[in-house]
C-alpha cells in the first residue's frame, strides 16, 4: 500500500474541495455502502451519498473536474492504462456508531493488476480498514467476515492518498465527531 500526502496541488485540492463540498453538486442517496450489504459481529452498514464522475465507460457530470486527478496519479508513478470508476462518497456524522466497527468488508474490483485510489477530501475521523485478505484468494470471505484480520487502520487526512491493490478487501465506517467524511475513489488498470 503506497500513501501520499499533500497528492494534489494546493490550487486544484481547494478547487475541488469548494465545488464537492459546495451547495451546487450532485449528490445521490444509496441506502447502503454496498449494493448488498453484508453483516457480520463487526459489520455494520450506513447510509451514504455519492456522486459517480465515470463509470463503465460512461461520463458523468463533473467530470472535466475530475480528470486532472489522472494525471496525479502518473506524476506519483501510478500510470491508468484503463480507468473503470472514478466516483466521490459521502458519509454523514453517526454519533452513536459503533468504535472498530465497520461497513461491509469488500474489494473494489475482482480482477488482477487493477488498483484502488481512496482519496480523502477532508479530515474526518472516519476510518478505512485495510485487511489482510485479498479477495483473490478468499472469494467466499463473506462466510468468514468475523474471522478477516485488520492490515491498517487510516484516518482521513486532507489531500492524501491511499493506493493499494484493487482485490484487497477493506471498508469504510462513518465519522462519529466530524460532520461528513468525503473521499473520492478511483479503481484503475495498469
Amino acid at each position: 500500500m503506497t500513501i501520499i500526502e499533500n497528492f494534489l496541488p494546493e490550487d486544484y485540492y481547494n478547487e475541488l474541495l469548494n465545488i464537492i463540498m459546495g451547495s451546487d453538486f450532485d449528490w445521490y442517496h444509496s441506502h447502503a455502502t454496498l449494493t448488498q450489504p453484508l453483516y457480520g459481529k463487526n459489520v455494520k452498514e450506513s447510509t451514504q451519498f455519492n456522486h459517480s464522475f465515470f463509470n463503465d465507460g460512461e461520463f458523468k457530470n463533473f467530470f472535466d473536474l475530475i480528470q486532472p486527478i489522472y494525471f496525479a496519479l502518473e506524476e506519483h508513478g501510478f500510470k491508468p492504462k484503463e480507468v473503470f470508476r472514478t466516483k466521490v462518497n459521502m458519509l454523514m456524522k453517526e454519533p452513536d456508531y459503533p468504535d472498530d466497527t465497520y461497513h461491509g468488508p469488500h474489494p473494489d474490483h475482482p480482477i488482477p493488476n487493477t488498483l484502488t485510489m481512496v482519496y480523502y477530501l477532508n479530515d474526518s475521523d472516519g476510518d478505512t480498514f485495510i485487511f489482510e485478505e485479498d479477495y483473490l484468494e478468499n472469494q467466499n470471505f463473506e462466510d468468514n467476515l468475523d474471522k478477516l484480520k485488520l492490515e491498517q487502520r487510516i484516518t482521513p487526512k486532507a489531500n492524501t492518498a491511499i493506493i493499494f491493490p484493487a482485490t484487497k478487501l477493506h471498508s469504510s465506517s462513518p465519522p462519529r465527531e466530524t460532520y461528513r467524511r468525503v473521499v473520492i475513489n478511483v479503481v484503475f488498470g495498469l
